[in-house]
């Protein structure tokens, strides 16, 4: 019996111990990641952790992350909220964000995004004017009449204008970054590697998700 009695308080030391060492942030502020000061506001959904990529088609780390991005997509937290933001650091990207936007406004942001790429970086066509973007829509079916009446409208325009100042209060100076919750940014060079970026990225979103569900309990206590 006191054997029996032993093996349990063993037991539950070891939970214990296990369960403090798994609240312990493995990723520091400063090194893998740096906080976004003020905090930006957020469009996720209530519940929702926001994960935003910030890229620019002409990147070639972007084009090599992209894969690995999908592949995390596909097994990410079921609580992330993510979008794409394309990057506008200079009058040369925004030809490109405009063309992301006009994509996502004629639905076919998700069938392109990677062919925008190849295009780019294996095909050698820089996709730098409109003549060279119409050219490319029309492979997908749309006209040049419908495609320079999105590129040019006001809703593209509006979405494009809001990313630049998004980019600019995200404090981000290169690409690909990823930007959690508005509150923090990451990338590979900072994280060490692919796979502790994503890592990174999942602690903290963790870490806002307890924050998140701690402010009700916070809230009925007082």
């Amino acid at each position: 019996m006191r054997l029996l009695l032993r093996s349990l308080m063993a037991v539950m030391l070891f939970l214990q111990v296990a369960g403090s060492h798994a609240d312990t942030p493995r990723f520091v502020t400063g090194i893998e990641y740096q906080e976004i000061i003020p905090a930006q506001q957020t469009r996720a959904p209530q519940g929702k952790i926001e994960v935003v990529e910030l890229f620019w088609y002409g990147c070639p780390h972007c084009y090599r992350l992209e894969p690995e991005l999908e592949k995390w997509l596909k097994s990410k937290p079921e609580n992330i909220f993510y979008y794409r933001m394309p990057a506008q650091f200079n009058k040369h990207w925004e030809i490109h964000a405009a063309a992301y936007y006009t994509a996502e406004s004629l639905g076919l942001e998700d069938k392109m995004h990677m062919d925008f790429f190849k295009e780019i970086h294996d095909k050698r066509n820089r996709l730098e004017n409109v003549d060279q973007l119409a050219a490319f829509f029309l492979r997908y079916g749309v006209s040049r009449d419908k495609f320079l009446k999105v590129f040019n409208s006001f809703a593209v325009r509006s979405r494009q204008a809001h990313a630049k100042g998004m980019g600019q209060r995200y404090g981000a100076r290169s690409v690909p970054t990823i930007v959690i919750n508005g509150k923090f940014r990451t990338n590979e060079t900072m994280a060490g590697s692919k796979k502790d970026m994503f890592a990174v990225i999942e602690e903290l979103v963790a870490a806002e998700a307890r924050a998140q569900q701690a402010k009700p309990a916070a809230a009925k206590s007082q």
